[in-house]
């Protein structure tokens, strides 16, 4: 399936692809981090697609309910709230995006099982499932989640008006995990694969995981 990267038919059914965090990021924050990395050249595709637009204008309403499905959805939230969920050592758990969001950026911590992680989240993200114009949708925010210890010191962070500092040595850290200031600088913490997106999509794969929300 796309959703979890699981063989569903054939000899490799049950077969599972192992994942790679693969974060949704706003524009301002890749260029920061990666001057010199590579985007698509919409121009130069050789297709003359509508790359900018939303074919599905209007889906992301919590309120409203998903079309083609006909599963169940527990009262925790709507259907169509977004999520972060993780899965870790088979334990999972799922964060509202009113949970883990603010006016600037916010840190969440939780413990999965028995494995600590912090949620990362900063506003400057357009919803692509929004208007029909991508870059006129709602500001969702980019997430990333990782492992808050380097070289086995366990960290706690907070947010600050721009970014995110860890309490243990006030070093400076961006959404991409990676230390810009301070005595880590240069250090990256640990991602751990995530997903953005709906409850009864999260639901559905994962029918019995730890809830945060509202």
């Amino acid at each position: 399936t796309h959703f979890d990267g699981t063989a569903v038919a054939g000899v490799r059914t049950g077969t599972r692809l192992e994942p790679i965090s693969s974060p949704l990021l706003a524009w301002a924050d890749f260029k920061n981090a990666h001057a010199d990395g590579l985007v698509l050249d919409v121009e130069r595709t050789g297709y003359n697609r509508p790359y900018g637009s939303n074919p599905y204008s209007g889906y992301d309403n919590p309120e409203s309910f998903p079309f083609l499905f006909d599963g169940e959805v527990d009262d925790r939230a709507t259907a169509k709230q977004r999520v972060v969920g993780v899965n870790v050592d088979g334990f999972s758990m799922a964060w509202t995006l009113e949970v883990i969001s603010g006016e600037g950026p916010t840190t969440t911590h939780a413990t999965v099982g028995t494995n600590a992680v912090v949620v990362f989240w900063k506003p400057g993200q357009a919803s692509a499932l929004d208007s029909s114009a991508i870059a006129a949708g709602r500001d969702v925010g980019s997430v990333r989640v990782f492992r808050p210890e380097v070289e086995s010191q366990s960290l706690t962070f907070e947010s600050t008006d721009d970014g995110f500092v860890d309490a243990e040595t006030g070093s400076e850290w961006n959404i991409l995990g990676e230390a810009i200031n301070g005595p880590l600088v240069g250090e990256k913490l640990e991602p751990v694969a995530h997903l953005d997106t709906f409850w009864f999509a999260w639901l559905s794969y994962n029918p019995a995981t730890e809830f945060m929300g509202s």
